[in-house]
């Protein structure tokens, strides 16, 4: 990782990321990541694993949309907020029925899995009802409730991930990197809420644990042998924009407030839009 900074203009801080969006959204395996399609357990990915990237990319985009919701509420970048949070909302969608129809083609009914489904469905209405309003300070914590709730049970759709995956090691890289997803996208909006006066403590404590996982991931990551080229320039394009991005989460005073909350937005969807197309990569692996 190189060296950050201390201290950059607001101007000079905006360009930079400029650029480095720039970069990431003109390469050519960076386009936005097309959502899996359900496949046949003999000739494709193992079902399990399906479930496996649906469930953290829905959990990822849960996280996402929270992050941009209150995103929003600071002031950083609220256009943008406003129109990822609504192409979110699709994507979500899209994932919500690709897991449906996974399950379906399944040919093995499981009363668990299909009851998690449904509640997903009801709850996923409710979320999504509020986060399509203007964003408001004062549904803060409810969003926060909801975004908690909903995860919880997208997390529980997965199936017996931790069975599965102990003799999975392409799968336990597909579910790593689901998980840095998530993590970038947790971290960030712990930031906001944290920014907006909203469970402080509870805020720092989850951006630090979350931060160390990341880095232990990402570590893990790195290593893997089963890496193409491809991923591994995704995994060093994602690593440039970590220091950034942990320099931003890590002020726990105000000052300079709009170059790190510019910093924090800008990085956190760089950091996702790269490792989202990671996992992916990975997926397509098995």
């Amino acid at each position: 990782m190189f060296s950050v900074p201390s201290v950059l203009s607001v101007a000079s801080s905006r360009r930079r990321f400029m650029y480095a969006g720039l970069a990431i959204v003109a390469s050519p395996v960076l386009s936005a990541a097309p959502v899996a399609t359900p496949k046949e357990t003999n000739g494709g990915p193992p079902l399990q694993v399906e479930y496996i990237l649906l469930a953290n990319q829905r959990r990822t985009l849960v996280q996402r949309i929270a992050k941009l919701y209150a995103q929003a509420v600071v002031g950083a970048r609220v256009s943008d907020a406003k129109r990822v949070i609504s192409d979110s909302v699709k994507r979500f969608d899209a994932l919500q029925q690709a897991h449906l129809d996974a399950y379906q083609r399944s040919g093995t009914p499981n009363y668990q899995i299909e009851s998690t489904l449904q509640r997903i469905g009801s709850d996923w209405i409710k979320f999504r009802a509020l986060v399509s309003a203007q964003p408001s300070l004062a549904n803060l914590p409810a969003l926060a409730n909801q975004c908690t709730s909903l995860s919880s049970l997208i997390n529980q759709s997965a199936g017996p991930t931790s069975l599965f995956l102990s003799g999975s090691p392409l799968g336990q890289l597909v579910d790593y990197s689901g998980k840095q997803c998530l993590l970038s996208q947790l971290i960030a909006k712990c930031y906001f809420f944290r920014a907006l006066g909203y469970q402080g403590e509870e805020a720092s404590r989850q951006i630090a644990e979350a931060s160390k996982e990341f880095a232990e991931n990402a570590q893990l990551l790195a290593k893997a042998p089963e890496n193409t080229g491809e991923i591994k320039s995704l995994l060093l394009l994602a690593q440039t924009q970590w220091p950034y991005f942990e320099e931003a989460v890590s002020k726990l005073e105000r000052k300079d407030a709009a170059q790190f909350d510019y910093n924090v937005a800008t990085t956190a969807e760089n950091i996702y839009e790269v490792l989202d197309r990671t996992n992916l990569l990975y997926y397509k692996l098995m």
